[in-house]
């Protein structure tokens, strides 16, 4: 049996034993792929798209134009409004995820286009997921594609002609948030330098945000230098990591900096 009929008659057996299915559905190659796929496998779902307000430029003209049955989800807060109000999301504290993509998930049972080969993380998992977080309610996600490379998706696009969102011409790799934590410095550093917008963007956000923060320790160990913390995030390094000329303390007042 061949990648695609698995995943169709996957797609099909989780039907029978499921109501209510959701497609989480990103716009690139991944969604794309299992989109077409729950099509040909004739199941019921309700695909929905996450506005992150970060993705790259055209993605939701994208998503309006190919596939205008997905359902838009808005935010309760932009991405930008989040940096001003938290800071800048990493590694260790990624609440974009939370505020901007989990959602739509929420005690659903979600097709996602989750695969293995994305990175260490994502090996080793079943081709269904509970997620045990308490906020989450229950949610349950659906890899049809888990077990699928990179050639085996792009052979796909192109046998059945599947539109493609314009950041893949604009030479990404992926379509996701622009300047992800999870994704290595160069790429992240690729990405603002063909969007550039939302680079200053961001540095204009966090360094609102550290103008009404200074107790923060980013706001403390770059004195409120927006450009600096934007050197630092992109680096994926600790802020211990990134400055180790300072050693940092946490009090009641929040982080203060000695010159070691």
């Amino acid at each position: 049996m061949n990648l695609e009929d698995k995943s169709i008659r996957f797609l099909q057996t989780i039907e029978r034993n499921t109501n209510d299915l959701y497609l989480g559905f990103s716009g690139g190659k991944d969604s794309v792929v299992i989109y077409d796929l729950a099509l040909r496998a004739g199941i019921k779902f309700t695909a929905v798209y996450s506005n992150t307000t970060i993705d790259p430029p055209g993605t939701i003209s994208f998503i309006r134009k190919h596939y205008p049955s997905v359902q838009i989800l808005q935010p309760l807060e932009s991405f930008y409004d989040l940096v001003r109000r938290k800071g800048l999301p990493t590694r260790q504290t990624r609440f974009c995820c939370e505020y901007l993509k989990e959602r739509a998930a929420i005690g659903r049972t979600s097709i996602v286009g989750v695969r293995s080969s994305e990175s260490h993380k994502r090996e080793g998992r079943d081709y269904t997921h509970c997620d045990t977080r308490k906020n989450m309610k229950g949610a349950k996600y659906i890899y049809p594609i888990y077990d699928w490379q990179d050639d085996d998706v792009w052979n796909y696009i192109h046998k059945y002609q599947l539109p493609i969102a314009p950041c893949y011409t604009d030479g990404c790799e992926r379509l996701g948030c622009v300047g992800c934590p999870l994704i290595y410095p160069r790429k992240k550093a690729f990405e603002f330098s063909i969007y550039p917008k939302i680079y200053k963007t961001i540095r204009n956000a966090i360094e609102e945000g550290m103008r009404n923060n200074p107790q923060w320790k980013i706001s403390v160990a770059t004195e409120g230098d927006a450009e600096l913390a934007m050197q630092w995030w992109i680096s994926n390094k600790s802020i211990n990591q990134y400055f180790p000329q300072y050693t940092f303390t946490k009090g009641k007042r929040g982080w203060t900096k000695v010159l070691i």
